[in-house]
């Protein structure tokens, strides 16, 4: 993190409206891009985009200034797409169940086991990916390993490793989208 970016995230955990505007300018672009690849949708990503920058502002006192911003910022961005996700398939298991009859729905319990079934979806969908695929998805949403730490671990290029992540994405969301429109 540059001397510019720290001085711009100690006056934003100062509540600086400046601060978080310079903040906002310099990482749309590149966080819109990311988590427009993760739902390929524009409206989508421009709710899940706002979002992230409500919870950046929200959270600015416990935001570390010596930390990587923008690591927080994607972490905040992933967490909030995956959120999203949560949510579709809530609607989609609710109105499920209510179509089948039931005239009641304690919505606690519907969301710990859309929750719990959710998680087990998305294990169950990375279990499917290519053996490759599947271990580069790992080494990064599971252990945080950066491109150039996956690239060494199997002789390949950083490029390669971005392919493969992108790759895994695109079947997680084609199977999610599916899931959730049938």
């Amino acid at each position: 993190m540059d001397n510019e970016e720290v001085a711009l995230v100690c006056a934003l955990k100062q509540g600086s409206d400046k601060a978080f505007h310079r903040l906002y300018i310099r990482y749309k672009a590149r966080v819109y891009a990311f988590i427009y690849r993760l739902v390929s949708s524009h409206d989508v990503a421009q709710e899940v985009f706002q979002d992230v920058f409500v919870k950046i502002w929200e959270n600015r006192a416990q935001i570390d200034p010596e930390g990587s911003f923008n690591a927080y910022i994607y972490t905040i961005a992933r967490n909030s797409v995956y959120s999203y996700w949560r949510k579709c398939l809530n609607r989609r298991k609710l109105e499920h169940y209510l179509n089948a009859g039931g005239e009641s729905v304690s919505l606690q319990s519907e969301n710990e086991l859309v929750d719990k079934d959710f998680l087990a979806y998305i294990r169950s969908e990375i279990d499917n990916l290519p053996k490759r695929c599947k271990e580069i998805f790992i080494l990064k949403y599971f252990h945080n390993k950066s491109y150039k730490e996956i690239s060494r671990r199997f002789d390949i290029s950083e490029k390669t490793v971005d392919n493969q992540l992108q790759k895994a994405l695109r079947i997680i969301r084609k199977q999610i989208r599916s899931e959730h429109l049938s």
